[in-house]
C-alpha cells in the first residue's frame, strides 16, 4: 500500500472559507516557496502526478491560457493529478492541479480550459495565499486526524500532523473569490478563443452528475462535501455576472472533438496499482485482497488509506502498518500500534484465514467522546492489515454488526482473480450508423449507464447521437 492520509483529510478536513476581505501577508517570495513545500504533499495525497499524453494536454492547454493572463512568464505549473475525485484547486505560487476525474467530465476543451482559467484565477487574485495566511498556526479540527495522531501515531495532540496544507487543497473559497476566479476564467476563454458558454455549460454538467451520484450513494444533492460542487459555490447567476464582468459572451472553440480524442485511453475509476472500488468492495489487485463494507456506507481510495463513511458519522478505516521483527497480532496491537491507548476487550480471532486481534478504546476530540474498535490483521511476519471503526458512542451499537460483516468478508485473492481485475478507461469513439444511446450505454459497466453517458457527453435526456459525432465511452 503506498496510501495514507488523503481520504480521510478529503472526507473531514476541509476548512472554512477564507473571505475576500481577509487579510493579506504573504510576499510573491513566501507565496511559491509554499507552493514548492507543499506540492510533494499534494501529490502524495491525491495519487501522484500522471505522465503521458493527457498530462501533456493538460500542460499545453494551461501555457496556451497563461499567455494570457496577469503572469504571462509565471511561474506556472500545471498537474494531473492520478484520481477520480472530480475537482480541481491551486496553490500560491503558480501550482494548479486538475484530477483526471474532472478531465473526463469536461465535454470539450473549452470547458476544460474554464476550469483550467478558474484556478489560475484564484492564483492570479492570490485567493489560495490569503487562506494560507488566515490558517497559519491553524489545528486539524476533524476526527480522523485525532484518531491518526492519538492511536496510528501514539502521540498525544496528533490532530497537528496534517499539518496547514491538509486545510487549504480543496477548502471552499467564498462566493466573492469564485465570482473573481469565474471572471479572470472567462476574460482567459476569450483571448484564447473558447467559447465563454463553457463555463455556464460545465456548471450544468456537474449539477446533473451530482444529482446522479446522489442518487446512486443515497445521498441529498450537494451533500457530498469533498466534490467540485462543495469546494467551488457558483450559481448560473454568478457565471453570468462573471461573463458580463469579463466583457460579454463571445462565441469561439469548443474543440469537442480534439478533447475527445486527446483523453482517448485514460484512466476512470481507480487505478488497479492502488485498489479499486466496485460497488460496496475494494479490491487491490496488487496486493490481492478484498473487503466489502456494510450499507449506506461511502468508499473513499485515499493515499494509504481506504476509508468508508456512513453519514450517520460513522467510519471505517483500512491501512497496513508494520514493525521490525514480528510479534503476534494481540502484541503488536498494544505495544506497536496503540500503545498510548487505553484498550478494553482485548481478544483474538481469525479474519479471512489469518491471526488476528480487536480491541477497544474511546477518544476524547473536539467534537467529543469517540469509540475506536481496532483490529489487526497479520498478513506477513511483522506485516499486518489494519481496520478501525470510529463512531460516537451512542451509535457504535447500530454499526457493529456492519463492521463484523466487513471483518467476514476480508479475504486473499487467487491469482486468477487478480489478474482479472481490470481499470475502467475512457474511450473515444466515433458513432456509427444505427448506434444508438442505449445501445452504446449497455455496453459501459457502470451503475446507471445511460444517464452517465448523456451527463458525460452533454446529451440532454432525450437526445439523440448522430452518426459520425465523437463521444466518450467507459470501457476496460
Amino acid at each position: 500500500m503506498r496510501r495514507l492520509f488523503a481520504a480521510v483529510l478529503l472526507i473531514l478536513a476541509l476548512a472554512q472559507p477564507a473571505t475576500a476581505q481577509s487579510s493579506l501577508f504573504l510576499s510573491r517570495e513566501a507565496e511559491a516557496r509554499i507552493g514548492a513545500e507543499e506540492h510533494p504533499k499534494v501529490l502524495a495525497q491525491f495519487g501522484g502526478a500522471l505522465a503521458g499524453p493527457q498530462a501533456d494536454y493538460l500542460r499545453e492547454l494551461g501555457s496556451r491560457l497563461a499567455a494570457h493572463s496577469e503572469r504571462p512568464d509565471g511561474p506556472w505549473t500545471f498537474t494531473l493529478l492520478n484520481t477520480d475525485v472530480i475537482n480541481a484547486f491551486a496553490l500560491p505560487g503558480g501550482y494548479v492541479y486538475i484530477t483526471r476525474g474532472i478531465m473526463a467530465l469536461a465535454a470539450d476543451e473549452a470547458e476544460l480550459a474554464g476550469i483550467v482559467g478558474h484556478e489560475m484565477g484564484h492564483v492570479v487574485a492570490r485567493h489560495s495565499a490569503q487562506r494560507f495566511d488566515r490558517q497559519l498556526g491553524a489545528q486539524i479540527g476533524s476526527v480522523a486526524a485525532e484518531i491518526l495522531g492519538q492511536v496510528f501515531l501514539g502521540v498525544r495532540g496528533g490532530g497537528q500532523i496534517a499539518g496547514l496544507a491538509g486545510q487549504a487543497y480543496i477548502a471552499g473559497f467564498s462566493r466573492e473569490q469564485e465570482l473573481e476566479a469565474d471572471t479572470y476564467g472567462v476574460r482567459y476563454l476569450r483571448a484564447a478563443g473558447y467559447d465563454t458558454a463553457a463555463m455556464g455549460s460545465f456548471l450544468a454538467r456537474m449539477g446533473e452528475w451530482d444529482r446522479l451520484e446522489a442518487a446512486i450513494a443515497g445521498r441529498r444533492a450537494g451533500d457530498d462535501q469533498f466534490s467540485w460542487f462543495s469546494t467551488h459555490p457558483r450559481t448560473p447567476e454568478r457565471v453570468q455576472a462573471a461573463v458580463a464582468a469579463a466583457g460579454g459572451s463571445q462565441a469561439g472553440d469548443r474543440a469537442r472533438e480534439a478533447h475527445i480524442r486527446r483523453i482517448d485511453g485514460m484512466v476512470w475509476g481507480d487505478d488497479t496499482d492502488e485498489g479499486v472500488i466496485r460497488g460496496r468492495t475494494f479490491l487491490h489487485p496488487v496486493l490481492r485482497f478484498r473487503f466489502d463494507v456494510p450499507e449506506g456506507f461511502r468508499l473513499v481510495n485515499g493515499t494509504r488509506a481506504v476509508t468508508a463513511t456512513h453519514s450517520g458519522g460513522g467510519q471505517i478505516i483500512f491501512d497496513a502498518g508494520q514493525i521490525r521483527g514480528d510479534a503476534p497480532p494481540d502484541q503488536y496491537l498494544t505495544r506497536g500500534w496503540a500503545t498510548n491507548a487505553r484498550l478494553t476487550g482485548l481478544e483474538t480471532l481469525d479474519v479471512g484465514g489469518m491471526p488476528a486481534a480487536v480491541a477497544r478504546t474511546r477518544l476524547s476530540t473536539r467534537q467529543g467522546p469517540m469509540d475506536l474498535l481496532l483490529v489487526a490483521v497479520r498478513h506477513a511476519p511483522g506485516r499486518y492489515w489494519r481496520f478501525q471503526l470510529a463512531s460516537a458512542p451512542q451509535r457504535t451499537a447500530s454499526f457493529l454488526p456492519g463492521f463484523r460483516a466487513t471483518l467476514g468478508s476480508f479475504r486473499v485473492l487467487s491469482a486468477a482473480e487478480a489478474g482479472a481485475i481490470r481499470p475502467l478507461r475512457v474511450r473515444a469513439h466515433r458513432v456509427r450508423p444505427g448506434e444508438t444511446v442505449a445501445r452504446l450505454a449497455r455496453a459501459m459497466p457502470v451503475e446507471r449507464a445511460e444517464e452517465r453517458f448523456r451527463v458525460m457527453n452533454a446529451l440532454g435526456p432525450d437526445e439523440p447521437v448522430q452518426a459520425g459525432q465523437w463521444v466518450k465511452l467507459i470501457a476496460e
